[in-house]
């Protein structure tokens, strides 16, 4: 393909003959666009797509130019168009994710299992190119699928619409062989890290610093908070006058789902229920705000922050320093609808 177009721009006949085809097809209703292809060949998915296009308009050139001996075979078109197509899954992820800011990790999950589940249907592909392409993509997806699928899930089980229902079913596609061995971990998991949380929801800054406003540290101090019994509220798992009593977690997954709308403001809804729910808004709001992918790293800033004297510093000046370049791109809606200072 890339001999094709370097063949049509390489004289002016080449160039006003090819036109001509160009034309002819669009007289008979034919879309074909050719004005956009460069004259020099730089690969991606768009300049792909658009040669891919010309199919028609290089078969006719095959057909009435003796010198032109370069089209491809019907069956090389072909294998091309599916090739494209599965890199466009790949672009299209890549871009939903790169171009967006201030994206929590729930959102993140099910577009991962999508794409890994893509993936394993790829590898099992009648055409042996496409397997061979989606067998090496897969290799290196499993790496940060490993690292990640984890937090992922639980970003997702923290995610009122969906809970462990999103979880269960990705799995089921994922997993062929034995998803509930994969639902379990995430689920042992969930409550391990629940617990660590549960060990220090006595910290009455947390609910403060997960709605931005250090005021309210005496509103929601867990610390003052009477149970049922009249007695100093604790988020111990252990039974209560001999009652079990049941845990944040058990009531959040026991209550019904929030309707599942698309637009969804999660950090809003953690907020609004963090009184009901102390121990896991402070799980949530860890949770929601893990980085899934790498931005670019800036060296110059980093090597600037590295300098400063840190030793002596406040952690939140620090936090600010290291994090600022990431605050101030994100969006201005975020900023004001979830408080950040």
């Amino acid at each position: 393909m890339r001999e094709c177009i370097s063949y049509v721009h390489s004289t002016r006949g080449n160039y006003d003959m090819f036109r001509s085809v160009v034309l002819l097809l669009r007289s008979e209703g034919k879309e074909v666009t050719f004005e956009d292809i460069p004259k020099t060949w730089t690969f991606s998915i768009q300049l792909l797509e658009k040669v891919l296009g010309l199919r028609e308009a290089f078969n006719m050139l095959d057909f009435i130019d003796d010198d032109f001996s370069l089209n491809p075979l019907p069956e090389e078109w072909d294998e091309a168009n599916t090739i494209c197509n599965c890199l466009k899954v790949i672009d299209e992820f890549v871009l939903r994710f790169s171009r967006r800011r201030g994206l929590t990790t729930n959102l993140l999950f099910p577009q991962a299992c999508n794409l890994y589940k893509t993936l394993c249907d790829w590898n099992k592909s009648s055409n042996p190119k496409v397997v061979i392409m989606s067998s090496k993509m897969k290799m290196k997806f499993d790496v940060y699928w490993r690292n990640t699928n984890l937090v992922l899930a639980i970003a997702t089980v923290l995610d009122p619409r969906f809970k462990f229902d999103i979880v269960e079913r990705w799995y089921k596609e994922i997993y062929s062989e034995d998803p509930e061995k994969h639902c379990e971990r995430i689920h042992d998991t969930l409550k391990e890290v629940y617990c660590v949380y549960a060990g220090s929801c006595n910290d009455s800054t947390s609910l403060a610093s997960f709605s931005g406003d250090a005021s309210s540290s005496k509103t929601y101090d867990t610390g003052n908070m009477l149970n049922p019994l009249g007695m100093p509220w604790t988020c111990s798992l252990d039974a209560d006058d001999g009652k079990s009593q049941k845990s944040e977690l058990e009531r959040y997954l026991e209550e019904p789902k929030y309707r599942s709308v698309e637009e969804f403001d999660i950090l809003g809804w953690w907020r609004v229920n963090a009184f009901n729910f102390p121990t896991l808004a402070k799980f949530a709001r860890d949770f929601l705000a893990i980085p899934m992918s790498a931005a670019r790293s800036n060296p110059t800033f980093n090597a600037d922050i590295m300098k400063i004297d840190l030793v002596s510093m406040d952690p939140e000046i620090i936090e600010a320093l290291i994090c600022a370049k990431d605050w101030l791109q994100m969006p201005e809606k975020n900023v004001l609808e979830h408080g950040f200072t």
